[in-house]
């Protein structure tokens, strides 16, 4: 996921990152869309909704589409996958998402899919303020920088 913007858009961001998925995407593959988002003025529909929309827009041809629509952080969405390919007895899976998000997301990973194979592909990004704010997060959240 990604912070939708008003009127239910996808940012660039996400566009890119979805744009990445389909690009990999086989028939028999199943696409995990993760997020309900921060509701904000102007943003009615989780974030897992929007980019099923999408991919059904792009006649993407999958074998399932999954929404999750409960986690509000990156966080929240690997417990929130950790669950869902447990349930599917899903053993590897490819992770999508933006070139600056790999490392925190490399990092939940380990601790949260341990048994899973992850395979990661970094969607280009133009996003710079996310890629500076996203580094300063990380310093952050392991006490570099208060």
């Amino acid at each position: 996921g990604n912070q939708l913007l008003p009127n239910n858009q996808m940012s660039d961001t996400l566009c890119e990152r979805l744009t990445t998925a389909t690009e990999l995407c086989g028939h028999d593959d199943i696409i995990i869309t993760c997020g309900k988002g921060v509701y904000r003025i102007g943003v009615t529909l989780p974030e897992s909704h929007v980019m099923c929309r999408w991919l059904v827009d792009q006649d993407i041809t999958c074998q399932e589409i999954i929404q999750e629509s409960r986690s509000d952080t990156t966080f929240d969405n690997f417990v929130e996958l950790a669950k869902i390919l447990q349930l599917q007895k899903i053993k590897e899976c490819t992770i999508v998402t933006s070139d600056w998000h790999l490392l925190r997301c490399r990092y939940l990973a380990i601790h949260l899919l341990r048994d899973i194979t992850v395979h990661w592909v970094g969607s280009p990004s133009h996003d710079y303020d996310s890629r500076i704010s996203e580094e300063f997060d990380i310093l952050s959240e392991h006490g570099f920088i208060r």
